[in-house]
């Protein structure tokens, strides 16, 4: 699940939506491509010209990414999202069913898919004539196909990284196994651009290629590494609900307590930094939430307050509260607890608190359940 989106709108049952770096990312390369065209438009019309050519870019990347949609929806795997970035983009698609030849499919129809624009960008090229359209042509081509061959690169999960993947996973018949060997083999070609571009560097002197060079090496590696992290941790969670690992005993604190009370009872010599505030005395389950008592609601009152201030004033109250429900997921779990900035979310099904998640739990979990699969 991407965080920080706009939906701007629905196929089908897919939203397709832009993270906040998309706008970042327009205005520098449309101040990057305007200045393609100085020499032959006013800087006003270098400056439109620019805008159009970068959204004529990211429509490239969106039909890219709509490409891996769609064959990910007729091989029957639901899409999730179509996510466009600042400098990029992604699609999620359903991967509890995925097959070896399923990911290769849906892992190449992105790269057919620039490869047609990249033709087809280039033949405008060709017979269009010296101008404004010929440079917008030949940029469209140049990125479609600079996109073309950063995706072919074995690094997963870059598609040229999924779809080595899915051979070896094929061949293997152990996913696990075969992103591990595709890791290798990325970090390997990593590790040899990094080495090209040295050489390079030492023998003919023209050190920005060589830095090119270098930097798709470290990339690559980089990408393969991290990709290969996120499939272990998505397999491992697979399946996995908030029901499966929350914690059914936990200190929870009444309305009226005041805050010194609090302080004494709850949080001198403990490890808990939140608590659910309940209407019966603490350790009782299945009682309607009424809010959560965490330290920066505590610091929001100075410490002569603490006397004559109850944790009913001082509470974030349920309206406010970011709940979790036992269905779940711990990837989604993990990516609230993040959000929120808290160290524990409480369960609620049917307006009852069900348990508790807390953070460092759920991390040793998933170490406990990586450890495993390794």
């Amino acid at each position: 699940m991407v965080h920080r989106t706009l939906t701007i709108a629905q196929i089908g049952r897919t939203p397709l939506q832009i993270h906040w770096s998309f706008l970042p990312g327009l205005f520098i390369m449309s101040v990057v491509c305007s200045t393609l065209f100085m020499p032959t438009l006013s800087a006003l019309q270098a400056l439109g010209a620019g805008i159009g050519t970068v959204l004529l870019l990211y429509g490239g990347v969106f039909l890219h990414e709509l490409a891996h949609g769609a064959v990910g929806y007729l091989a029957g795997l639901p899409v999730r999202a179509i996510t466009v970035f600042g400098f990029g983009g992604r699609t999620e698609v359903d991967e509890a069913h995925l097959a070896p030849i399923t990911e290769l499919l849906v892992a190449a129809a992105g790269p057919l898919m620039s490869l047609i624009l990249t033709v087809i960008w280039s033949v405008a090229a060709i017979i269009s004539i010296p101008g404004p359209l010929q440079m917008l042509a030949l940029t469209q081509a140049s990125v479609n196909g600079g996109l073309l061959v950063l995706n072919l690169l074995p690094g997963y999960p870059l598609d040229g990284g999924r779809m080595l993947k899915a051979i070896l996973w094929f061949l293997s018949d152990d996913e696990i196994s075969a992103a591990r060997s595709a890791t290798l083999i990325a970090r390997s070609c990593g590790w040899g651009l990094l080495f090209v571009g040295a050489i390079y560097a030492l023998t003919s002197g023209d050190l920005g290629y060589a830095l090119l060079l270098g930097l798709a090496g470290f990339f690559l590696s980089r990408t393969a590494v991290d990709g290969f992290r996120q499939l272990s941790f998505q397999r491992a969670m697979r399946g996995v609900r908030v029901a499966d690992v929350m914690q059914q005993t936990f200190h929870g604190v009444e309305p009226d307590l005041s805050l010194d009370q609090f302080v004494g009872r709850f949080v001198l010599g403990q490890s808990d930094m939140c608590f659910p505030v309940m209407a019966e005395p603490a350790d009782e389950r299945e009682q309607p939430l009424l809010g959560m008592m965490t330290m920066r609601n505590l610091r929001r009152f100075a410490i002569s307050q603490w006397t004559r201030t109850s944790i009913r004033e001082a509470m974030t109250p349920i309206e406010r509260v970011r709940m979790l429900t036992p269905d779940t997921s711990v990837d989604d779990a993990l990516h609230l607890l993040a959000e929120s900035d808290q160290d524990l979310l409480p369960v609620v099904g049917n307006s009852m608190l069900l348990g508790v998640i807390r953070r460092r739990d759920l991390l040793f979990y998933i170490k406990v359940r990586l450890a495993r699969m390794s």
